[in-house]
């Protein structure tokens, strides 16, 4: 049977609840004496990631957001290219920057 909690016990002893749903307790939170949430232990929490998975088993299906992976600086070196003349006028363009901005005024040239 799961322990019943006050919200405001919770509180000040949060640290010492985590650490017993940590060790697989199941501790229900009451507000006037009616629930209003469970702390239980996560099954992630307690296994060991596989090296190299991409973590999509992982996946809660009660729509919690897992954690973020870490990431991991130059992992994708060598892997992107970018042309030399990525930032070049484009030829369509070439009559538009010719043209006046301002047609009444003579060209400042």
């Amino acid at each position: 049977m799961a322990e019943t909690v006050d919200v405001y016990e919770a509180q000040l002893d949060f640290w010492e609840l985590l650490q017993r749903a940590e060790q697989g307790e199941q501790i229900v939170l009451v507000r006037n004496g009616r629930p209003l949430a469970v702390l239980s232990p996560c099954a992630a929490a307690n296994s060991e990631r596989a090296p190299g998975s991409d973590g999509a088993a992982d996946q809660p299906s009660n729509g919690a957001v897992p954690p973020r992976r870490r990431r991991i600086p130059g992992i994708d070196k060598g892997r992107i290219w970018i042309a030399p003349d990525f930032d070049a006028p484009l030829p369509e363009f070439e009559e538009w920057e010719e043209r006046s901005i301002f047609p009444d005024l003579p060209d400042a040239k």
